[in-house]
């Protein structure tokens, strides 16, 4: 009753407005790329609530760099010793393996352990869905402090109970 109502009493419609406009270039956006990244794989297991992300990454800098952040929405997790530029309540701790440096030209399979209750919380992971994708920015920093993000996307595959 309401659509008939509203098409007989406002039968001129104006077409739905849209603006569409590219975001000015932050520093980090134009910053010179420090590594690359390809993403293997993204499981995440629903009864250690624990996503654990397995990446290839290649030092492209001309001195070495370490992985420093990774970001994904509102959250950000950064390694044992490193500090998040994002508030407390939406820093978390990520476990990398194997830790250390990345030398000029190194490539390493890096697997990140997230955990995974803050997914849960923020209802990131809809383990009821058909697709499950997980992306975010990995962020690399060499040893002047020049920071470098790298932009990640896997299909995450939850683990079930057999």
């Amino acid at each position: 009753m309401g659509w008939i109502y509203q098409a007989s009493a406002y039968p001129v419609k104006i077409p739905q407005q849209v603006v569409q406009f590219t975001p000015p270039p932050t520093a980090q956006d134009t910053a010179p790329a420090l590594a690359t990244v390809d993403p293997q794989t993204a499981a995440f297991d629903p009864d250690s609530k624990q996503l654990t992300l397995e990446v290839t990454a290649t030092n492209v800098a001309s001195g070495p760099v370490d992985f420093v952040e990774f970001t994904t929405s509102t959250l950000t997790f950064v390694p044992a010793g490193s500090t998040a530029i994002a508030p407390a309540a939406y820093s978390h701790q990520v476990k990398v393996s194997p830790s250390g440096t990345l030398q000029p030209g190194q490539t390493t399979k890096l697997t990140l352990t997230l955990d995974g209750k803050a997914f849960e919380e923020q209802h990131l992971v809809p383990v009821g869905e058909s697709q499950l994708t997980i992306a975010g920015l990995m962020v690399f920093k060499d040893s002047a402090g020049k920071r470098a993000s790298v932009e990640i996307e896997e299909p995450l595959r939850p683990r079930y109970k057999e």
